[in-house]
């Protein structure tokens, strides 16, 4: 498939097709280092329950790291201090 100038698509026939250049594939999660692993979310081992104000957060310290998450089925963000 092409894209052509006017925008529409279209099916490019066998005889016509070429090679395109390598795109650069962006990652999923941008805000973990390369390399870092995002633990399974809460509840579960090395997460604990904490409320503050009234709103309920978790916090994880385990072997992956330092991580918080606002609710139960979010993704965990990494944790950082406010040193």
């Amino acid at each position: 498939f092409e894209m052509d100038q006017e925008g529409c698509v279209r099916k490019v026939p066998h005889g016509e097709r070429r090679q395109q250049p390598s795109v650069q594939i962006k990652t999923e999660f941008p805000d973990l280092a390369l390399g870092a692993t995002r633990p399974s979310g809460p509840p579960g081992e090395s997460w604990t329950k904490y409320t503050d104000d009234g709103h309920l957060w978790w916090y994880y310290e385990g072997p992956l790291g330092r991580w918080w998450c606002a609710a139960e089925g979010e993704l965990p963000e990494p944790f950082e201090d406010d040193d």
